[in-house]
């Protein structure tokens, strides 16, 4: 390892990805931004992720393993921890990245010190790295961090990912852990919003970052009402930091949160309601007693006990008009990105 601290560095938290790290790790080494360090912290991975690392030849790639298994949070953690960088970046090792991300992230953050992070548009491919959607945001490039705090509390989901680009000085205002284990899989967005309320937030609208969609079989396949949960205790618990003053504006911006919130589930139970998926179905009416208006409570209990070749039908109609809704969304323009 080069005593020389890089300006860049880029971190990829590795757990049995050695299928696709080969190509992450090629476009990550072919970036035109050159004076960075990549990091690979294998998180005990049972696969040959040490191998294919090794036979990456670059001298600024390193390999780390982990002593134990840390998890999701805890890998990017350490992750972090092990960069030397002035700019400190996570990427996912089955991710593609745009020879151009890092060198237009970095320029941002080179001319305003007053941002924190800079995120990306992001492209989903599937494993034979094809596009399947495209996902940004009409925004400006430098964003009011208070702002992006908002749009990130009243929507259930992150309106981008885990893969950003950080200022170390930055990170270094904000309290450990950085990525808390209590935020399971979305300890990222937990990160995301104590930065935003500090730091204005760069954003460049092109899908830089080609997203691979998770394999049959994933952890999270199964997880959908574990993972609301989560969300709306992350909702709850960092609520000020895009409300700080709370009021009309804040009750306002919660009811925006629950409608979305309310509505994807009530989508989701129908689906598992169609599927015959009993055991998910009281978790979900279960969670929704937990959370939800006494209206949506009541819509759940409705749903669960739907005639299965009802709820069948109407799941294709509705499918079907969701799907096309969506297309019209997602038109793509000429530099390839779609619009909202």
């Amino acid at each position: 390892m080069s005593h020389r601290i890089p300006r860049v560095s880029v971190c990829i938290p590795a757990y049995n990805g050695a299928k696709y790290l080969p190509a992450a790790l090629t476009s990550l080494t072919r970036q035109t931004f050159e004076d960075l360090e990549i990091i690979v912290v294998d998180d005990t991975s049972p696969d040959n992720t040490r191998e294919v690392v090794e036979a990456c030849r670059d001298p600024r790639v390193r390999y780390v393993r982990n002593p134990k298994n840390l998890g999701v949070p805890g890998n990017l953690e350490r992750a972090l921890v092990l960069a030397r960088g002035e700019y400190l970046g996570i990427y996912e090792d089955q991710d593609l990245f745009h020879p151009e991300l890092l060198a237009r992230s970095v320029s941002i953050l080179n001319r305003d010190p007053g941002v924190g992070f800079v995120a990306t548009g992001v492209r989903l491919i599937d494993f034979e790295d094809n596009t399947v959607a495209v996902y940004t945001r009409p925004w400006a490039e430098v964003l009011d961090g208070r702002w992006v705090a908002r749009c990130l509390l009243t929507r259930p989901y992150a309106a981008f990912g885990v893969s950003n680009l950080i200022r170390r000085s930055a990170l270094a205002q904000i309290e450990r852990p950085w990525f808390d284990g209590r935020y399971w899989w979305y300890a990222d967005i937990h990160l995301w919003l104590r930065l935003a309320a500090r730091f204005r937030v760069g954003y460049i609208r092109e899908p830089l970052i080609s997203m691979r969609i998770r394999p049959s079989g994933h952890f999270l396949s199964d997880k959908h009402w574990q993972s609301l949960r989560v969300i709306n205790t992350l909702h709850r618990d960092d609520w000020s930091y895009g409300y700080p003053e709370g009021g009309l504006a804040s009750a306002l911006g919660w009811a925006i949160f629950a409608l979305r919130r309310d509505r994807n589930a009530l989508w989701t139970l129908a689906a598992e309601r169609a599927r015959g998926e009993s055991g998910h179905i009281e978790e979900g009416v279960a969670v929704l007693a937990e959370m939800a208006t006494f209206p949506v409570q009541i819509l759940a209990r409705i749903i669960r006990h739907l005639p299965l070749h009802r709820i069948r039908g109407l799941g294709k109609r509705v499918w079907a008009r969701m799907a096309k809704a969506r297309r019209r969304r997602q038109q793509v323009r000429a530099f390839g990105r779609a619009v909202e």
